[in-house]
This record gives structure tokens, sequence and C-alpha cells, in this order.
């Protein structure tokens, strides 16, 4: 049986080509894919020919087959695991950009021990650092994207049929996405407007700091760079068909951190499904930048695990507006995904900063970045503190205090 949202694969690939990568003649496409969506991937493949790509190479993964080889031969995964690394690699080089699919499968939680989860999501995590290392290093263009997958549908919707539970999933990815408007690309560039107006205001302000506090508990100061540079948005009049977006969907204004400078404590406001399992209830106390102390009503080991994984695991390395009504808050759920979840909801992320954030400054340089307060750290985990009554306060670097968020929204 045809599924309705196969109709749509076109429309996802040419949009995630042309909006999300920014797609020209000649270049490499690297497509990271879950294997259970080749359908999708033979679009996108077909797509990027047509697009004048000088090679595409279509990289499966499958979470379950990789865990269950974990599981019979732990050597042969290690090898496997290196084996993907070096060809991922080699598929980056030269004139190549990366399109990868986040499709989680909560099954690991219960398949997999948590020694054998701790392995697991390392070799993950190593392999988005391949393409972090290229856009480090060549500024390549990237986009994350998703698609839904049977097991993560089913988690998600535990009480429909499986086939019922995976086109809910996709409805949700047709909508999130603007893939059932006329023109997906227009609904984009006139929603991303509206967002930039709103992240020019905090480009013009010169914040050197931002006190976050609702009434769940949340009364944090997080420090950031005065020369700082917000992300979000486009402003349309000067679209050239260039720009790319690395996350798809996105509805978030974001910016590095100054990893010396937090202070007081948050409550996340959703469960963080991260390396395979959930940390729900969650909060934490900052001291001169550092998580000093930290609390899970349940998945502590796991968070005690991400905070000791590198000298700076327990630093912040991105600060996100993300207003209450966008389209994946408004859906009320929570989708075991990053990619999703911190667009629902304001956000922060421990772990390594961004680079280009700051102007002035050589991104390659690490000494530039210590100097200036960028984060650097093995892995990126954003977590959702973002409620209806949220408000923010900015400090500017004159001194005025600027309110800037008020009840889940920007004033």
């Amino acid at each position: 049986m045809r599924l309705d949202h196969e109709s749509y694969y076109t429309s996802y690939a040419r949009l995630l080509l042309s909006f999300g990568l920014a797609f020209r003649p000649r270049q490499r496409l690297l497509v990271e894919i879950p294997a259970e969506a080749a359908a999708l991937a033979e679009r996108i493949e077909e797509e990027a020919r047509r697009t004048g790509a000088s090679s595409v190479v279509v990289m499966p993964t499958d979470d379950l087959r990789d865990a269950a080889q974990l599981l019979e031969d732990p050597a042969t995964f290690r090898q496997m695991a290196a084996q993907r690394k070096q060809a991922l690699e080699a598929a980056l080089e030269g004139d190549a950009v990366s399109l990868a699919f986040l499709s989680p499968v909560p099954a690991l939680d219960r398949i997999l021990r948590q020694e054998q989860k701790a392995t697991f999501f390392r070799y993950k995590n190593e392999l988005r650092n391949v393409v972090r290392r290229a856009i480090r290093s060549r500024n390549i263009h990237w986009c994350y994207a998703y698609c839904p997958n049977s097991s993560w549908a089913q988690t998600l919707f535990p009480d429909r049929p499986s086939d019922e539970a995976l086109s809910l999933l996709w409805d949700q990815t047709l909508e999130f996405c603007f893939l059932k408007q006329e023109d997906p690309l227009d609904a984009w560039l006139s929603y991303y407007d509206g967002l930039y107006r709103k992240t020019r205001w905090l480009n013009s302000l010169g914040l050197k700091e931002i006190r976050f506090y609702n009434g769940a508990g949340t009364d944090l100061t997080v420090g950031v760079n005065s020369r700082c540079i917000w992300e979000g948005g486009l402003d349309c009049s000067r679209y050239d068909g260039t720009y790319f977006q690395c996350n798809l969907p996105s509805f978030e204004i974001c910016t590095t951190t100054d990893r010396r400078r937090a202070e007081g404590h948050v409550a996340a406001s959703k469960p963080l499904f991260v390396n395979g399992g959930m940390i729900q209830g969650l909060s934490l106390d900052f001291r001169n930048g550092k998580a000093v102390n930290a609390h899970a009503e349940a998945g502590e080991p796991l968070l005690s695990e991400l905070l000791a994984r590198d000298e700076g695991s327990a630093f912040l390395g991105e600060v996100a507006f993300v207003e209450q009504d966008t389209p994946i808050a408004r859906s009320g759920l929570v989708f075991l995904n990053t990619l999703l979840d911190e667009n629902a909801a304001c956000h922060l992320a421990l772990g390594s900063g961004f680079p280009g954030n700051i102007r002035g400054i050589d991104p390659t340089d690490a000494a530039q970045l210590r100097e200036n307060g960028v984060n650097q750290s093995c892995q990126h985990v954003d977590f959702m503190f973002g409620t209806e009554d949220l408000c923010a306060d900015g400090r500017c670097e004159n001194g005025d205090v600027v309110p800037l968020f008020r009840n889940g929204k920007f004033v």
C-alpha cells in the first residue's frame, strides 16, 4: 500500500537540498539516512543528480542492527565503527555537503545495558564529530533534518497500529516542515523574515548577560560575549539561494555562551532523551559557569555521565530563544528527538559552543576561543527549560537592562 506521506517525498527532497543545504551543481552530497527510509533516500538522490551533483553518497543507518552487532560481537562492532568513521571522512572530502537525518530508536534503551549504551552513543557522537570537524575546518554546508521510523512512531503512539503510528508521525513532519503549504520554500521565507527581525533586534543590543526566571524555579543568569552573533531567521529581501539552514525545521534564535559566566538555578521543562536513555526532572545549579549541582528525578546516572565526559561537558555552549507558539510547541508532544523538542521551548546546551558566533575572532584558533569564553567539548547536549511563564531580561554592555521575553514570547 502506498502511504500518503510518500507523495511529499519530492517536495521534502527539494526543500532540503535548496533551503537546507543551498546545494549547487558539481558539489558532492553525503546523505546519512535510516535504511527504513530507502524510498526517501532515492528521491533525494534523484533530485541531487537532477540539480547536477558530481556524486551522491548515501550511507544507510540502522541503529537496531548496529546495537545487535555490539551485543553479539563487540570486537566486530568496533571494527565496523572505525570503518564507518573512515567512510564518513572520505565522503566529506572536497566540495562536499552533509545531509543527516536524526531518527531516534527509543527501543535501544531496552536492548542495551548502561555500559553498552555508553559505547554505542560514543560511536554515534564521534560520527557527528566528523561532520563538526569538517564544518569548523572547511565551512562545509550541512543540514540536520529528521524522518520518522517505525520504532520511534510506535513509542510516541503506543495505542495505534504500527502503520497508523508511522503515518501520524509523518503527518507531524509535514506540518512542522511546512510541506503541506502550496510553496514550502515561500512559507519558510515568510516565517523566517519575521524571525529575523527579532534576531536583528537582539544583535543591536550589545548584550552581555541574560537573566531567565519563571515559576518553576528557574532563576539563571547566562553570560554572552557582547560581540556575539545571534542567529535565526532570514532577511528575505537578501535571499539569493546561497543561504543554508543547518537545522530543519528550526524556530530558534540562538548564540554561543560565555562558558565562564553562568550563575543560578535552571529547571528543565521537558524530559531529555539522550544516548538512548531518558533524563526526567533535570535541574542544575551553576557557579562561575560550571554545573556544580545536578539532579534528576529519573536518569541521574546518565546525567552524571554526560557532565563528566570531558572538561567542557559541565559548562554551557548555547543559549536559545524559542517562543511558545511554534508548530512543535502547539502539538503538545514530547518527541524524544532534540531537533524537534528544542524547537518547542527555550533551551540551553551543555558542551561545545559555536566558534563562529563571535565577531572578530578566528573560529579555528583554540586560544582565541578560550580567551573569548567559547566552550569546547566533544559533545553538545540541548535541554529545554522554556515554559509559558518564562521571562528574560538582558543586561547590555552599557549597563542598561532590557526586557526581552515575557510569558514565553518576545516583548
